[in-house]
């Protein structure tokens, strides 16, 4: 893993003042990059590239960065892993080349030579790996950047005091010369919805993400030739040189008819990916929570290891927060070095304060806590650490893939104002007391720790919904478009509909699994793991986002994947080949803490400091009146409003860091 940093403009600098800006920008990536960092410069042409390094594959300065390609035509500042790059590298020698030399072993070295032969776009759907790429095409004067297929590594760019800006990371951005982009209060509205802020946009006007899959195309001296502003990107080549829904709509009559066959495909498969990760110069492991995805990676991994694998596990001392028991359980049957820390709410706690640093801009979901907590835990032993990330997303398991259909049944035959009148009634019953009558009617048997809180978000949702589409799209959000709590936003609507439209004929579950994969996965789960990992100095690799494991997915029926109120069913049986199904057949449990009673008490005072009303009034960004009410509810234990005031207190404690 790398830190990505670089410039053009048509200001006129002295090569000391490229030097000057270029440090600023890489010494606030050292994080990503703490083990060497370089620049390169071309004043004349007013480029300046830099970069931070990780070494993970060739511990030589081979691996260094920026790096020139051999015929000098290419420059590359890379971050990432290609796994595929050795098989990459014997294409390239039967391809060409009577004189094709390696220097050393880096994916680096191969990236430039591939390049070289076949192109920048031809290249990248060569590529099995995680990937964010800034290239600058010295003959033709063109910039080009690129990341890989499910969004996996950043990539920031935009206009910064009409210079052209690249970095891994906005804290890069923001130290380039007299930074002063205003924020975005579009993005602010994203980001009380969705917990996060979807690419490609940022907190900032005039900066942007790159999407999954998507790269842009700049000639580089229009930048220097023309005024900058901000509608210089309405007239570039941006385009998705990967698209997850083409290869959906390829496969659809493509499909495994055997459940055997389909079981066998993406065994080998996982294990084909997983053995591709293991490549690594330096101390390599995984996340292990007890869950299915972690668990089954995990697995994989010690079959294909010829050495014993370190397994890294967080546990809390609330119990329904804690699966340490069973990651240690899952530890001792793979027979694996097991690491585990149980962390006190005081310990979790004193995280909050960094998390502006670490995030760059306001990022909502409070999973992040622990995530940070466990990349800390972990580096202590290892600098790569394999994950299950994309196993929820790919094969069903998330609980309202299962729960929506079932919900919809129940409300919507009822006319639209009577739903309404009925959800407003039943959302204000009392969490607990929904618990307590799961509890009594299902004498407790796998019954989900937050059926009360999920059941109250969508009675909520009925209010407003008028379609199963909309309940689908709303409870993967918290404040809705009704509420109007941003001040003067006027977001534009992407037409989330869209891409529904298209896949109207598959089933309503794979049209889910969809969204949550081009939507949820790139812009929260990814990217919290991303800066959590990388804040650590820790590479992270989900074998699950191998493009090889997605279209096996693809081809596997909504039914192979989902039944009777229970995801990943393909999952859990090829994990039963390595772990009892006791351990396996239990409710889905999420990566968090229990922010709603900390709120209420541990918290309180530092929710109150930011939520206080004048703060809020002289800021002008939120409506006071809904802040007041929704922290009220939640104090007097009314309502469970955590999930609605988190991303409202990371955005105010983002603002006074800011």
């Amino acid at each position: 893993m790398c830190g990505i940093s670089a410039f053009i403009t048509n200001k006129i600098y002295k090569r000391d003042d490229y030097i000057k800006i270029i440090k600023k920008m890489n010494n606030s990536l050292i994080h990503r990059g703490p083990d060497f960092q370089d620049y390169w410069i071309d004043e004349y042409k007013g480029v300046c590239f830099g970069h931070t390094r990780l070494t993970i594959q060739d511990l030589t300065s081979n691996g260094n960065q920026p790096k020139l390609s051999e015929n000098k035509r290419y420059l590359i500042s890379f971050n990432g892993e290609i796994y595929n790059h050795f098989n990459l590298r014997k294409k390239i020698e039967k391809e060409n080349f009577v004189n094709c030399r390696w220097n050393g072993s880096s994916d680096t070295e191969t990236l430039l030579k591939s390049i070289e032969l076949f192109g920048f776009k031809k290249t990248l759907n060569f590529l099995n790996g995680m990937f964010a790429i800034c290239l600058f095409d010295r003959k033709l004067d063109k910039l080009y950047l690129a990341v890989d297929r499910f969004g996996e590594k950043p990539l920031y760019f935009g206009n910064v005091n009409n210079s052209f800006v690249v970095a891994s990371e906005l804290k890069s951005l923001k130290k380039f010369k007299d930074f002063d982009n205003p924020i975005d209060r579009n993005s602010l509205d994203d980001l009380v919805r969705y917990s996060c802020i979807r690419a490609p946009k940022t907190i900032f006007k005039d900066v942007f993400k790159l999407e999954q899959g998507s790269m842009l195309e700049i000639n580089t001296n229009k930048i220097r030739e023309s005024n900058f502003d901000k509608n210089f990107f309405d007239n570039q080549n941006y385009k998705f040189w990967w698209n997850s829904k083409d290869k959906i709509i390829e496969n659809k009559h493509n499909q495994f008819t055997d459940y055997n066959k389909a079981k066998i495909s993406l065994e080998n498969t996982l294990k084909d990916s997983v053995k591709s990760q293991l490549i690594s110069d330096v101390p390599l492991g995984s996340f292990l929570s007890g869950g299915i995805d972690s668990s089954l990676i995990t697995a994989l991994m010690t079959k294909e290891s010829n050495k014993k694998i370190k397994t890294f596990t967080i546990g809390f001392t609330e119990n329904s927060f804690d699966e340490s028991k069973y990651a240690k359980k899952i530890s001792k049957i793979l027979e694996t070095d097991h690491h585990e820390a149980v962390l006190t709410p005081s310990e979790t706690q004193q995280i909050i304060p960094n998390l502006m640093n670490i995030y760059d801009e306001p990022f909502a979901d409070s999973s992040q806590i622990p995530t940070i907590l466990l990349s800390q835990f972990a580096t202590k032993n290892v600098k790569v650490a394999l994950s299950g990330d994309g196993g929820d997303e790919l094969f069903g398991g998330y609980n309202r893939y299962f729960w929506v259909n079932k919900i919809w049944r129940y409300f919507s035959w009822m006319p639209f104002e009577a739903r309404k009148i009925l959800g407003n009634f039943l959302s204000r019953v009392n969490p607990d007391t929904i618990n307590l009558v799961y509890n009594y009617i299902f004498n407790n048997k796998n019954l989900d720790n937050f059926i009360g809180e999920k059941s109250v978000k969508t009675f909520q949702r009925l209010k407003y919904v008028k379609n199963i589409d909309d309940l689908f799209i709303s409870l993967t959000t918290e404040w809705s478009t009704q509420d109007k709590l941003i001040i003067n936003s006027d977001p534009i609507m992407i037409d989330l509909y869209k891409d529904f439209e298209e896949l109207r004929s598959y089933d309503f579950k794979d049209r889910m699994m969809y969204w949550d994969m081009s939507n949820y996965l790139p812009n929260d789960i990814l990217c919290k793991v991303d800066r959590a990992s990388m804040s650590s100095s820790l590479e992270t690799r989900a074998p699950f986002l191998s493009h090889n494991v997605f279209d096996i997915s693809t081809k596997i029926p909504v039914n192979m994947k989902i039944s009777k109120n229970k995801g990943k069913i393909i999952l859990r049986d090829i994990l039963g080949k390595y772990i009892p199904k006791e351990l396996i057949d239990r409710p889905k449990q999420g990566f968090g803490i229990p922010l709603s009673s900390w709120l209420r008490n541990e918290l309180r005072d530092w929710a109150e400091s930011l939520l206080e009303t004048n703060l809020i009034k002289e800021q002008g960004y939120f409506d006071h009146k809904l802040i007041d009410q929704c922290w009220l509810d939640h104090k007097s234990k009314k309502f469970d409003f955590h999930s609605k005031l988190w991303p409202v207190l990371m955005f105010q404690s983002w603002l006074q860091n800011y």
